[in-house]
């Protein structure tokens, strides 16, 4: 049997955040929303509209923003009492892939405050490991995710990519950790430099891509990469160029990195944070039967015709 699993709910359009947590008390009661983002967005103000906002609806509101610039399980046990205190029923995280992937981590520790993390990350590795097996979530507080740059698509896949106790990263893989609400607001990610917005573009990439070429992809999968490989192809340069003169396309580009963390967190059942930018040399040597996809893939993208053109064009994007 095949299955999708995305967020229960997910919001996308510029200037949407404001419907999607309007849901936070309306329809879920929430009381309490305790938001983990990073220290760039709060001094840089990104922040401040999201708290104000859940204020004015009447929610209590605390913040956790200590991330070391790896984020790791220090960081997630460093916020723990702050959040047994506080006892949020909603957790709000915002930010890039590293920022979302705190939040689910902070979520499992809330909800399981003596639990292992090391012993979570060597045995959760992957989503085809049982689902029942895997700790309690979603019994004290809910889930929602908001991206703030267009890339790793961590708010709608299972994944959680942090550094361990002794710096390595590692991944925590269970569909018990999407969300229970996805916001992709463009207004959110306009401060992302050309750099970050290429970057973010390269992983979409790779998440489509390496989505497409597993043998497990469904055609709702190869779907959403086909989609994910067009809209950048057709966008990133215009973005590079025209920057926040081109909102439109970096409203496209973001939506194109949550369809490719849908892809790939549904094609596959781990990745690997040490992969590296899109192609790597691992990429490069794919398998033939991985060549086959991928270049259908190009060609159904109308990116290429066949493998090798595929991989000189994703090596020219990366090059802009």
């Amino acid at each position: 049997m095949n299955w999708l699993k995305v967020p229960k709910k997910v919001y996308f359009k510029t200037g949407c955040y404001p419907v999607a947590l309007k849901e936070l008390d309306e329809v879920y009661g929430f009381g309490k929303a305790f938001i983990i983002s990073d220290a760039n967005l709060y001094t840089t103000g990104v922040v401040e509209p999201i708290k104000n906002y859940l204020k004015e609806r009447g929610l209590a509101v605390c913040e956790f923003f200590t991330l070391s610039e790896t984020p790791c399980f220090a960081d997630a046990r460093s916020g723990l009492q702050k959040m047994l205190e506080f006892e949020p029923d909603v957790i709000v995280g915002m930010g890039d892939g590293a920022v979302m992937s705190m939040a689910k981590i902070m979520l499992l520790l809330y909800e399981n405050p003596d639990i292992d993390l090391d012993k979570v990350a060597k045995k959760f590795t992957k989503t085809s490991v049982s689902e029942a097996e895997f700790p309690t979530i979603g019994a004290k507080a809910k889930l929602v995710l908001i991206t703030t740059t267009a890339g790793s698509g961590m708010e709608c896949s299972p994944y959680a990519v942090i550094a361990n106790d002794q710096g390595k990263k590692v991944v925590i893989s269970s569909f018990k950790l999407v969300p229970e609400i996805a916001v992709i607001d463009g207004d959110l990610a306009i401060q992302n430099t050309p750099e970050q917005n290429k970057e973010a573009a390269i992983q979409t990439i790779a998440n489509a891509a390496r989505a497409y070429a597993s043998p497990s992809a469904t055609d709702y999968m190869k779907g959403f990469a086909r989609d994910a490989v067009r809209v950048v192809f057709e966008n990133l340069p215009t973005v590079l160029e025209n920057g926040p003169k081109a909102p439109r396309e970096r409203e496209n580009l973001i939506n194109a990195a949550a369809i490719a963390g849908m892809a790939i967190g549904s094609a596959v059942d781990t990745i690997d944070p040490d992969a590296g930018a899109y192609p790597s040399a691992n990429d490069k040597n794919a398998k033939k039967v991985e060549k086959e996809r991928l270049t259908e893939l190009a060609k159904a993208a109308g990116v290429a015709d066949d493998f090798d053109s595929w991989i000189a064009a994703c090596e020219k994007l990366a090059a802009l």
